[in-house]
């Protein structure tokens, strides 16, 4: 799909670690992108930048085309999700966003490197899901980051300005400047997660 990779766990052959797979290959990715840059900043090449949109849910699945042109594939809502999920990776500062649906089907050990970022909806869904990010930052902040995350939440954004100003690093750097946006649309219906318009 241009510069990007559609990957599928647990279709066509079940998996009944289908999300733990998926975070996992992420992981993976990364380490090798990682060794990849390392040897293009030896001979002084560009780097790519990598973003993972991760979702767990039903789908349609099979072949579609015709004798000229055919292909094995997936669709449906929650395969959309998987994709907004990948584009707002350029809006948090964060390589990987997986979905509610994903976090609650992962092991303790993932689940342990895991953050709630932010709940919101996409563009073309109504519903809201938390956003989760993994390896976000150090143990010790992420604490603070949840009882920050609580009280923006809870429409409280000048306490949460606060609270996410305390936490070093450039998530809660940006959620800081997001509960300023909010603050000066005071008075604006706050439903308890952030609308996202963009694909």
């Amino acid at each position: 799909i241009g510069d990007a990779v559609l990957a599928i766990f647990g279709c066509p052959v079940p998996m009944p670690d289908a999300a733990a797979a998926g975070v996992r290959c992420y992981l993976e990715a990364r380490e090798e992108l990682r060794a990849f840059h390392a040897h293009r900043k030896e001979t002084g090449e560009h780097c790519f930048e990598l973003g993972a949109g991760i979702n767990f849910g039903s789908l349609v699945a099979g072949g579609i085309g015709s004798k000229e042109r055919f292909s094995y594939t997936v669709l449906g809502d929650e395969v959309n999700l998987a994709a907004r999920l990948e584009s707002l990776t350029r809006h948090y500062p964060t390589e990987v966003i997986f979905s509610e649906s994903c976090y609650d089907r992962l092991p303790e050990d993932l689940k342990a490197q895991s953050l709630l970022i932010d709940r919101c909806t996409v563009k073309g869904r109504k519903s809201p899901t938390g956003l989760y990010t993994l390896q976000a930052m150090p143990p010790e902040h992420m604490a603070a980051y949840d009882a920050a995350l609580n009280k923006y939440l809870a429409g409280d954004f000048l306490a949460a300005e606060s609270a996410f100003n305390e936490i070093p690093g450039a998530l809660a750097a940006y959620m800081r400047r997001r509960c300023g946006q909010l603050q000066v649309e005071e008075g604006k219906f706050w439903p308890g997660y952030y609308s996202w318009e963009v694909k």
